[in-house]
């Protein structure tokens, strides 16, 4: 969208002071049929003259005034010709203008309107008795001009040209000192007022996609003075702007003059622009300085962050003379409102913080004021010493030497030694220069400390070098569960459900004969049994002959657990077991979970000990327990699973040893 600021002035002094401030006449060479001429405009308060007007003509060589016109020169002399009116479809209603005005009736805008048509038209100027062509000159001679005009038979002078050298007409040099500036998605123009040279520029446009230039100008710019802030009168800053505009898109631009003659200068040079954003993120409001000891938590609020911004930066001013310094090394994320600042001194701060976008436009907040008291901190303690123990970890340092000094802090992470994860042990500082950290016995993560030294005006010192320590792991598994032991042809399978502990490493397994007098225990188990496994088959063993059972756990510390409740068992060749899982059946629900149920056939209630339920996908190669041993006949499978498709199976147990399976069902979980 093109915004002219000055098209049309607004007064018809206006009009005449634009050619000049001092001279209401121009002159210029012309050539006419190839023959060098003088073109002559007068202009005055009155639009035309009544009674006429007379041109005189003065050789710089002589003294000689010579008149050019045979009779006055009127408005309504000239007869435009009809082609003219064909190729200017307004020229026709200037012309019934001009006729029907009474000479008290031309003023103001009417006056201004018609003026402005003879700058475009030379032959309108002709008619309304405002133009001469003198094609008598002699060429490289110099000629000045009069215009007087006539009133009651007398003449009155309007206006004495200066002097003119004849010569061939050549095009004028074109407007100078063109500026085009980008802006924000516009661009502004201002160029050199030279009003004696023309009377109106054109403005001419075109993109790097655009062969050619286009005139973006729909009626010449026409610049008038006009009344400043301070009161004074001058052309304003901007004399023609584009708007919306796409920012980052290079345009082209080069204007042209319109003489008084309707005559074109030459082009400007051609200057490319690319508009830019500049318009400013939100600044940050509310920014508040919370002043800690040598540390000041600054904090802000942003309500509307704009959609290409990049984060913030802060900049930090000791005092109102201090050299103002950007404090943080890379730009903040727009979702950060809160920085952590640690000052090297004390004193008044000043602080803001500005949000940057990514054309590097600033927001900028209002400044807020931290102010660290001028006390010094006391030095950071040294030598400490972090010793575990059972259920404790004891901590001991040099002490310091300050005479203000009120105890030390006691600070402590868990994992890795990273500064923002520290917490305080104590909220009262302590005197002594050791520290005992009562801890579950359970616990076996590292865990690392920092001591700090604070005085009676409550200034911290900086930490201690971080200490770690991890106590002993003397928390011993807890002892596993036999759920069954399973007759397979020629060996005797063990089963049992996992333990839950984290640092489990695995189960041995052992085995001894109760009918044996000398009870010899064995392990069956050559190394340990990897944590996950939950079966082991013992294939060395007799028929009829009575075997028991049992497991310990083992962590990654070695700490073994207590034996698992032993369970008996003998191999039977043909055995036949007096129960059987029938009725399986599975159906998936539109919450995600899935319901089982069965049925149990029994022939001796007494000795039935229960049934376990088993999953597995169909990457596994194994089923898993995921009940522990239960008389229940149901179950809903609650899970959160990438696997869509799952196979389940029922194991039941009798106190004799004997395991029946279900048939193997399949089931895919609702989407």
């Amino acid at each position: 969208m093109t915004r002219f600021y000055f098209i049309i002035f607004l007064f018809l002094f206006a009009t005449i002071n634009h050619l000049t401030a001092q001279e209401r006449m121009v002159i210029s060479n012309a050539t006419v049929n190839g023959q060098p001429c003088v073109w002559i405009k007068w202009y005055d308060e009155k639009f035309f003259y009544p009674d006429g007007v007379n041109i005189y003509r003065t050789s710089q060589t002589d003294t000689l005034r010579i008149k050019l016109n045979k009779s006055p020169i009127k408005k309504g002399d000239y007869q435009i010709p009809e082609q003219l009116f064909i190729a200017d479809t307004t020229l026709e209603r200037y012309v019934e203008m001009a006729n029907n005005a009474k000479p008290e009736d031309i003023k103001g805008f009417l006056s201004l309107i018609l003026i402005v048509k003879t700058f475009e038209n030379n032959e309108f100027s002709k008619f309304a008795g405002i133009m001469y062509e003198d094609c008598t000159v002699v060429p490289g001679k110099t000629y000045s001009y009069e215009v007087h005009e006539i009133i009651g038979g007398r003449e009155k002078l309007i206006e004495q040209s200066s002097f003119l050298t004849v010569h061939t007409f050549i095009s004028d040099n074109p407007p100078n000192n063109l500026q085009v500036v980008a802006g924000d998605g516009k661009v502004s123009m201002r160029w050199e007022p030279e009003t004696k040279r023309y009377w109106g520029i054109n403005v001419y446009r075109k993109t790097a996609n655009e062969m050619s230039f286009n005139l973006v100008t729909q009626r010449p710019i026409i610049l008038s003075e006009v009344p400043k802030e301070d009161n004074s009168i001058g052309y304003p800053d901007i004399f023609y702007a584009e708007e919306n505009l796409q920012n980052g898109v290079p345009y082209t631009y080069k204007i042209q003059g319109i003489d008084y003659f309707s005559r074109l200068t030459l082009f400007t040079e051609e200057i490319t622009v690319i508009p830019k954003d500049k318009t400013p993120p939100a600044a940050p409001h509310n920014l508040r300085a919370d002043v800690g000891l040598f540390d000041i938590t600054l904090t802000w609020k942003n309500d509307f962050p704009s959609s290409d911004m990049e984060g913030y930066t802060i900049y930090r001013q000791k005092g109102r003379k201090g050299a103002n310094i950007q404090i943080n090394e890379q730009v903040l994320p727009p979702g950060q409102t809160v920085y952590y600042d640690t000052v090297p001194e004390p004193g008044a701060y000043i602080y803001y913080v500005v949000a940057v976008d990514s054309s590097g436009n600033e927001g900028k907040s209002r400044p807020t004021v931290g102010e660290v008291l001028d006390i010094f901190p006391p030095a950071a303690p040294i030598g400490l010493q972090v010793v575990a123990d059972t259920g404790r970890i004891q901590l001991s340092w040099n002490p310091n030497q300050e005479k203000d000094l009120m105890g030390y802090r006691i600070y402590r992470t868990v994992g890795a030694n990273r500064n923002d994860n520290y917490v305080l042990l104590n909220a009262t500082a302590i005197r002594e220069t050791q520290f005992t950290d009562s801890l579950p016995h359970n616990a076996k993560n590292f865990f690392f400390y920092k001591v700090a030294a604070i005085d009676s005006s409550y200034n911290m010192s900086k930490y201690s070098d971080a200490r770690s320590a991890r106590m002993p792991d003397v928390v011993v598994p807890r002892e596993p569960f036999i759920i069954g032991i399973i007759q397979e042809v020629r060996a005797l399978r063990i089963e049992w459900l996992g333990n839950a502990e984290s640092d489990l490493m695995g189960y041995n397994i052992y085995r001894f004969q109760p009918a044996d007098s000398i009870g010899t225990l064995q392990r069956l188990n050559y190394s340990l049994i990897k944590a996950g496994t939950h079966l082991f088959t013992d294939n060395r063993i007799e028929k009829n002959v009575n075997y028991r059972y049992y497991l310990t756990a083992v962590d990654s510390t070695g700490n073994v657990s207590m034996p698992s409740v032993s369970y008996d068992r003998k191999f039977i060749a043909d055995e036949t077991c007096p129960l059987e899982v029938k009725k399986i059946k599975a159906s998936a629900k539109k919450n995600g979970t899935i319901n089982i149920s069965w049925s149990i056939d029994l022939e001796n209630k007494e000795t039935y000990q229960g049934c376990v339920l088993y999953r597995k996908n169909p990457q596994a190669n194994v089923f898993k327990a995921i009940t522990t041993l239960s008389k229940v006949n149901k179950y809903i499978d609650k899970f959160d699973q990438d696997d869509t498709l799952f196979y389940y199976q029922v194991r039941a147990y009798d106190q004799n040893g004997c395991v029946v399976k279900s048939e193997e069902i399949e089931v895919r979980k609702r989407q």
